[in-house]
């Protein structure tokens, strides 16, 4: 999408008035941006997250609004920066700042934001790190729908299949399986849970040594 035809998106998603989009778009999102109004504030930066902005200035007033005092657009805004992907490099040191927000929920977006703008910044890893560490539900279903590219988690995830909490096992079984042979050194660990109590346990760690075998063989059979 062009840039013209991204600011225009926002325009009507903003709901604008037509004569306002045609004089400058841009200043109108803008505008909205800084408005008093927390609520005019959190619609606008919704909209960029399902229209990430390409324009340079709504790109830069974006990025303003990370320091927001309201949690709920701060929130909006690392998600809105993170959809832009690896464009949005420039905008990662004012990211890495959002990773000691006062607001847990606002760090774990932003580390999830920085991985998918640039999974080879290590700076997102203790905050994720630390989140599965506790057993955050959310969080280990988060990692686990990454896949392979989650490997970075296997050590944390393996710690947590000796957790006292059914749940948490389970979803560590089942996020040490999407991720696939690059878990294979959990291998020890989920064949202790196919004698754990839980019959949920069980099943997810049967199912996470299939997939790791599986694709330990695909790996081997293509070399």
């Amino acid at each position: 999408m062009s840039t013209s035809a991204s600011i225009r998106v926002l325009c009507v998603a903003l709901s604008m008035a037509p004569v306002g989009c045609g004089r400058d778009p841009a200043n109108e999102v803008i505008a909205k941006l800084h408005d008093w109004n927390a609520e005019v504030r959190r619609a606008a930066v919704r909209n960029m997250v399902e229209h990430p902005p390409s324009d340079a200035r709504l790109v830069a007033e974006l990025e303003k609004t990370l320091t927001d005092k309201d949690t709920e657009v701060r929130y909006l805004a690392v998600e809105a920066i993170g959809q832009m992907g690896p464009a949005a490099r420039p905008n990662l040191p004012q990211m890495r700042m959002r990773l000691k927000d006062q607001d847990k929920q606002v760090r774990l977006r932003a580390a999830f934001a920085i991985r998918k703008i640039d999974p080879a910044d290590p700076s997102f890893m203790p905050v994720l790190t630390g989140a599965l560490g506790e057993g955050d539900g959310r969080t280990l279903l988060e990692v686990a729908s990454l896949g392979p590219d989650a490997s970075w988690a296997v050590p944390t995830l393996t710690g947590l299949l000796s957790h006292e909490s059914f749940k948490v096992r389970t979803l560590a079984a089942k996020a040490l399986g999407s991720i696939g042979p690059a878990a294979i050194s959990a291998k020890a660990n989920l064949e202790a849970l196919r004698s754990d109590n839980n019959p949920a346990v069980k099943a997810a760690a049967d199912e996470a040594l299939n997939r790791i075998q599986a694709g330990s063989a695909v790996r081997a059979a293509a070399k």
